[in-house]
């Protein structure tokens, strides 16, 4: 059982959880930065800053045979990348948002996303990335459900 934790974790465990992982936590950093200059709202950096270190910890978890550090691993990418970013950021600030402007209305989608924290769909790079975010989670959900039960057995 230990060599079978051992060959995934050293072939696979990073390419499948980790790149996944790391790659939405660099997709939001970068999605983050450039609606913090195009919308001229500086508090979206602090994803950015967020994101560093949970991709050094991920890094760090990922690169090891530790039962318990790999499931830390898995339970991180899940809450942090999957749920929050993906899911929360992705799917509902991105695809619902976009969804209802673009089917149910303008006027719809601003009263259901009002706020400083929520912009209509009017800058294409935004609103890509804000959405690529979505479906990257499922990737990335992908990988780590698989780490969590490897490192189950």
């Amino acid at each position: 059982m230990t060599s079978l934790l051992s060959a995934w974790t050293e072939s696979t465990c990073y390419l499948r959880a980790g790149a996944p992982a790391l790659g939405l936590l660099l997709l939001t950093s970068i999605h983050h930065a450039y609606g913090a200059v195009v919308y001229h709202t500086l508090w979206r950096m602090h994803v950015a800053v967020i994101a560093v270190p949970i991709a050094l910890l991920l890094t760090f978890l990922l690169n090891t045979d530790n039962r318990s550090w790999l499931r830390a691993a898995a339970i991180l990418i899940l809450i942090v990348p999957v749920l929050a970013i993906g899911m929360f950021e992705g799917g509902y600030n991105h695809v619902v948002k976009d969804v209802l402007y673009f089917v149910a209305g303008p006027d719809v989608a601003r009263s259901m996303f009002s706020g400083s924290a929520y912009e209509m769909p009017d800058d294409a790079f935004f609103e890509i990335t804000g959405i690529l975010q979505f479906f990257l989670g499922f990737w990335t959900a992908a990988g780590a459900c698989k780490l969590r039960r490897t490192t189950s057995r």
